[in-house]
């Protein structure tokens, strides 16, 4: 039988937070999509500062906040008016000081530009796309990670720019652009590089 002296648990859909202490669910729950189907989802959260932006296939945020597939919410549940346009699904959203880089579906457009290799990098100052946009030739872009100051970025490519990167290549967050690093990944059969998963720490870059 529930205890009816406790509170009943918070509930929604995709978003949550957890106690570290305890484990239990916390208040912050903000509601994705309307409740009524399952097809609205969240695929990647980062957290910067006191904000946390989230990345999937949604429309709909705490039941009346407009997003498309984009958002930042604060610590406290409230949806913030960071509001980028995705004509796509997220798969993957990292942010680094004022930039918010993503990994997804959106060869139609993003933050107002089109980007055709999987990644984009988004102001979060404003709804709107950067300038940083290399060509990763001959396939396009699986995952992305932040160490410091640098952004890496995995995928199934043979080089950006002309310049060799066979699946895994290095940039400079804060400028943009390509690094010297060109790590052997090795290939497959059919002589194709493609990293599937990356993820960082301050001295390591682990790959799958």
């Amino acid at each position: 039988h529930p205890n009816l002296d406790q509170p009943p648990p918070p509930t929604g859909l995709g978003l949550a937070a957890i106690d570290l202490a305890t484990g239990i669910a916390t208040n912050w729950n903000p509601q994705v999509g309307d409740l009524k189907t399952m097809d609205q989802v969240v695929n990647s959260i980062d957290i910067s500062f006191n904000t946390v932006y989230v990345g999937g296939l949604f429309s709909l945020l705490s039941g009346n906040q407009a997003r498309s597939n984009l958002a930042a919410i604060g610590t406290n549940g409230t949806v913030l008016p960071w509001a980028p346009v995705s004509n796509g699904m997220i798969d993957k959203i990292r942010v680094a000081g004022t930039i918010a880089y993503v990994v997804g579906e959106f060869a139609n457009g993003i933050g107002g530009k089109i980007r055709t290799s999987r990644v984009a990098a988004l102001d979060v100052n404003s709804n709107n796309a950067t300038s940083w946009d290399p060509v990763f030739q001959n396939g396009a872009v699986n995952d992305i990670a932040i160490s410091g100051p640098d952004l890496y970025v995995a995928g199934w490519y043979e080089s950006i720019g002309n310049q060799p990167r066979p699946g895994l290549s290095a940039f400079n967050a804060a400028t943009g652009g390509l690094k010297s690093w060109v790590p052997d990944t090795g290939s497959n059969s059919d002589g194709q590089y493609n990293i599937n998963s990356i993820t960082a720490s301050d001295t390591k870059i682990y790959i799958t």
